[in-house]
């Protein structure tokens, strides 16, 4: 799993054209991966293993996309720890939210870096791209 990770990290950051925005790197890969294990517990039923949308909506086409663009990242967060999951609201610790944020993050094609986002509050700072730009 992490080198499909470092390909669409690699993808996201290496050979961007002049109308592709750069969007700076973003939580951790350990993030990430641990956002993984957890979608696949608590979110995949609903979301499909590869976030493709079952009986919930695909967290990766395009539609995401333009749902999220220009949107402060910390709104998807704000979303999921509200909303999520579905009869149990609220159950998931700050922690988890920010490890799902992250795994739907990089998974948008999104740069991942070094660090880990340790708290929801450095979310608010950070746009995701504008649609036609992502």
């Amino acid at each position: 799993m992490l080198a499909a990770l470092g390909i669409a990290m690699a993808s996201a950051t290496a050979g961007a054209t002049p109308d592709v925005v750069q969007t700076p790197a973003m939580f951790s890969a350990e993030q990430v991966e641990d956002g993984r294990r957890l979608f696949a517990d608590t979110c995949a039923t609903c979301h499909g293993p590869n976030l493709e949308g079952a009986v919930a909506p695909s967290l990766t086409v395009p539609a995401f996309r333009s749902n999220y663009s220009s949107k402060p990242v910390r709104a998807l967060y704000s979303k999921i720890i509200s909303t999520m999951p579905v009869g149990q609201p609220g159950t998931l610790s700050e922690t988890q939210v920010l490890k799902l944020t992250a795994l739907i993050y990089a998974s948008n094609g999104l740069p991942v870096g070094d660090a880990p986002v340790a708290s929801a509050s450095e979310l608010s700072a950070r746009k995701f791209p504008e649609a036609s730009k992502w």
